[in-house]
């Protein structure tokens, strides 16, 4: 295993990655902050996709983008710990969407919210790649 410095794309996609993963961050954290008032203001089929969502695919949803954004960070800082914690936060996407997608929450949402899903799975998924890469590469410690 050599060590060495990673590309300038990797720094790139990293902080675009953290950048990403943050949105997702803040939506959590605005759903949880969400007073009754708020919810009832919502489109009805959103309201009640958010009030029937179990427990588990809530905290899935935190893992998801909580995980995402510390392993973004723990890649900028070139932790090998960054593949645990993109791995778990791929694992809480696939536990989300498929939560959603059972409760059939995409049914609503059209293209565009299946488009949004599928690109989710598809940037957790590249994310996992990239740190098992950049670990067999020796970029990160």
């Amino acid at each position: 295993m050599s060590s060495s410095k990673p590309p300038v794309w990797f720094w790139i996609v990293s902080v675009v990655a953290l950048l990403w993963n943050m949105l997702g961050v803040m939506a959590f954290v605005g759903q949880m902050m969400m007073t009754p008032d708020m919810l009832a203001q919502l489109p009805e089929a959103q309201r009640v996709q958010i009030e029937a969502r179990p427990m588990w695919a809530t905290i899935a949803f935190g893992i998801a983008v909580f995980g995402g954004a510390i392993g973004c960070a723990l890649l900028l800082i070139r932790s090998r710990l960054a593949k645990g914690a993109l791995l778990a936060s791929a694992l809480a996407v696939f536990m989300q969407m498929g939560q959603a997608a059972s409760a059939g929450n995409f049914a609503d949402a059209g293209p565009g919210g299946m488009a949004m899903a599928a690109m989710i799975i598809g940037v957790a998924a590249l994310l996992v790649w990239l740190a098992a890469a950049a670990t067999r590469k020796g970029w990160l410690r």
